[in-house]
């Protein structure tokens, strides 16, 4: 019972933010080659800015709170951490289909 949902605490952590990193980078590079396919280009750059924005800020705040993990804060520091990971993907999805939105207006006004 507690390894499936280790296994799922992993997918949700690790798995699916690196899936959104990878493949919302290569569809994102195939879109905006295609002109058009550019009503699809807010979408994968949501995607891919998504898993940057959710993987950096784990990073910056994994070492951050790290010096509050070595004090023993062990119950303040993992709510923060996971909460500031996802912060970081809701806002970097928000920043990339926002760039995603100017560069689609880009196309339908020079027409590539």
């Amino acid at each position: 019972m507690l390894v499936p949902m280790f296994g799922l605490l992993f997918g949700l952590l690790f798995i699916l933010p690196a899936a959104l990193l990878v493949l919302g980078g290569l569809v994102a590079l195939a879109v905006v080659g295609d002109k058009y396919a550019s009503k699809w280009v807010p979408v994968t750059f949501a995607a891919f800015f998504a898993g940057l924005g959710y993987w950096a800020v784990l990073v910056v705040s994994g070492v951050l709170l790290g010096t509050l993990l070595m004090k023993g804060f062990t119950l303040v520091v993992l709510p923060l951490m996971l909460l500031a990971a996802f912060a970081g993907g809701f806002g970097g999805s928000v920043y990339g289909y926002r760039l995603g939105l100017a560069r689609r207006r880009r196309y339908a006004r020079f027409g590539g």
